[in-house]
């Protein structure tokens, strides 16, 4: 132990006997028993930056990650040169989604040892969950350089390649890995998913099962491995078995985020859904008539682009930012602080309808400071912002910006509510709800509800986009949203998919997008047995879309 003592009470001779005991443990890596003895010594009354760091490491295995966050962030002020502490609560704080903060403290413990490869590895990994996938490879080839024989920015490495679309690059990248750890579960999974997505659905099956039967497997990992080996088996045509490993990959997910996203004093995302629609079925006070907003950023236009995950919101943003007059942000989210303070109760929702222009002026500059962090310049530009669960935070859009149009992507709910229980996505309080089937149609109806009550109630001009018409026609389709958005014909649009190929879009339907067009209708019908339950809740919304001859 290195830490000098804070406080008298450390020279008593039963704090040297702990700490000389927790010297000896960290000596012989039984970190448990390290904690354990911690615990002890903070009890005891002694307090250096090391014993907040082991407490805190305890605290996160438990799960308690603001006792973990509030450890970490003392052991920081006592020692604000120890880059440890810096890369430890970077990690806790991505445990807790706050990646911004996260690099920011990976950024900090690499301007104290900018050769220590781990905090290079980790910041790849918050620029990857900040949607930042250039920057996260150049991170990760950085760790690399400094490690060679590190398994994980490899694998890192991998996953990306995957998501450009770099298929053998994604399995260069994990054989690499590999031959270092041949059960690094990040590792095994990109390579299987580059096999799915390589026409090799054999070869990613052995693999995975492999992994799925190795003692050392993370339930993280046992929950994303089960999702790929169900894209495995279905692009066998084994869909019973696909199916079960999707739902087993789930409940996995499930046990895993349960704590955080259900149960008492937790307001779920359905919750909060019956509520706002509770309150637009009411009166439509402060809602109507015509307003103007404060001023903008010097865009041309403003253009959300929103309806459902898995809708075809990422192909219709990827053919529009391929418009030399267009600048998109795809999947960040923009409209935090006033969906915090006006879409959390409905005292919120009361405030923002007799809100002022003037009032509601800070949210407006917040909106675009966001959208200039995130390095997109809207100046002359028709700017799309697109987010499909934005639908429901429609109200702050209709207060914020008026003047704004409003795309709503549709799909066939069947073959929407499939593939959102089949996908993987980063969790939070809504993509945990897909994680069963008959959750993720209930969501689906909710959010459709609700956005039915907000076009009644709020006067927005918007234009309802069907996937499917995009895919049989697609310069009929594209030529009549470009007159809804003012925007000329440009040959150029049909080569969106190089976009997607060249790596500049970050959401996980990106290497599907490109591909370029795919006709992705009607795979619900390979699963209609298993989709029955489903089927039965989004009927309303499957013949309200034009859907129920298919």
């Amino acid at each position: 132990m290195t830490d000098a003592p804070s406080n008298p009470g450390a020279q008593a001779p039963e704090a040297q006997h702990l700490m000389a005991e927790i010297g000896a443990a960290l000596r012989e890596q039984d970190i448990p028993r390290a904690i354990q003895l911690a615990r002890a010594a903070l009890d005891f009354g002694v307090t250096n930056p090391t014993l907040l760091s082991l407490r805190s490491l305890g605290f996160e295995q438990q799960g308690k990650l603001e006792e973990a966050l509030a450890d970490l962030q003392a052991a920081r002020r006592l020692a604000p040169d120890r880059f440890d502490i810096l890369n430890a609560l970077g990690l806790c704080l991505m445990q807790a989604e706050r990646s911004r903060e996260a690099f920011e403290a990976f950024d900090a413990a690499l301007e104290l040892q900018p050769a220590f490869a781990p905090a290079w590895c980790n910041r790849g990994v918050a620029q990857e969950h900040l949607g930042e996938l250039e920057a996260a490879r150049e991170s990760h080839l950085k760790a690399v350089e400094l490690k060679p024989d590190f398994a994980e920015p490899l694998a890192s490495l991998a996953a990306i390649a995957v998501r450009r679309r770099d298929l053998e690059g994604a399995k260069a990248f994990a054989a690499r890995a590999l031959a270092l750890n041949p059960q690094h579960g990040n590792a095994v999974i990109a390579k299987a998913t580059a096999e799915v997505q390589s026409d090799e659905p054999v070869a990613a099956e052995t693999g995975l099962k492999a992994l799925l039967s190795g003692p050392q497997i993370t339930p993280f990992d046992r929950a994303h491995a089960l999702g790929v080996l169900g894209d495995a088996l279905d692009a066998q045509d084994r869909t019973a078995e696909a199916f079960q490993a999707w739902t087993d990959g789930n409940l996995v997910m499930r046990d895993l985020y349960k704590a955080r996203f259900e149960g008492p004093g937790v307001q779920t995302l359905p919750m909060t859904l019956k509520w706002l629609s509770n309150h637009f079925s009411g009166s439509a006070a402060g809602w109507g008539g015509p307003r103007r907003a404060g001023p903008g950023a010097g865009e041309k236009a403003h253009v959300f682009l929103m309806g459902f995950p898995r809708s075809g919101t990422t192909l219709l943003e990827q053919v529009l930012a391929s418009h030399p007059e267009v600048v998109s942000l795809e999947e960040r989210e923009t409209l935090t602080e006033s969906a915090v303070d006006f879409l959390s109760d409905e005292g919120g929702l009361t405030r923002l309808a007799a809100a002022s222009v003037a009032d509601l002026e800070p949210y407006r500059r917040a909106y675009w400071g966001r959208v200039r962090d995130a390095g997109v310049g809207v100046t002359g530009k028709v700017f799309v912002d697109k987010l499909p669960l934005n639908t429901i935070k429609l109200p702050v859009i209709a207060k914020l910006f008026p003047e704004a149009k409003i795309l709503f992507a549709v799909r066939d709910p069947r073959d929407v509510v499939l593939s959102g229980f089949r996908h993987r996505f980063r969790m939070n309080a809504s993509m945990y709800e897909l994680l069963t089937l008959e959750g993720a149609a209930r969501l689906y109806a909710g959010v459709m509800d609700l956005g039915q009550l907000y076009a009644e109630k709020l006067q927005m001009s918007a234009r309802r986009h069907r996937y499917e018409d995009l895919v049989t026609d697609f310069d009929t389709e594209v030529k009549a949203i470009f007159a809804f958005l003012g925007l000329p014909w440009r040959d150029e649009v049909r080569n969106f998919a190089e976009r997607a190929r060249a790596g500049l879009s970050a959401t996980p339907s990106a290497a599907q997008v490109a591909r370029g067009l795919y006709r992705g209708d009607g795979q619900w019908r390979r699963y209609a047995r298993e989709l029955e339950p489903a089927i039965a809740i989004l009927k309303p919304w499957i013949e309200r879309f034009g859907y129920a001859g298919d």
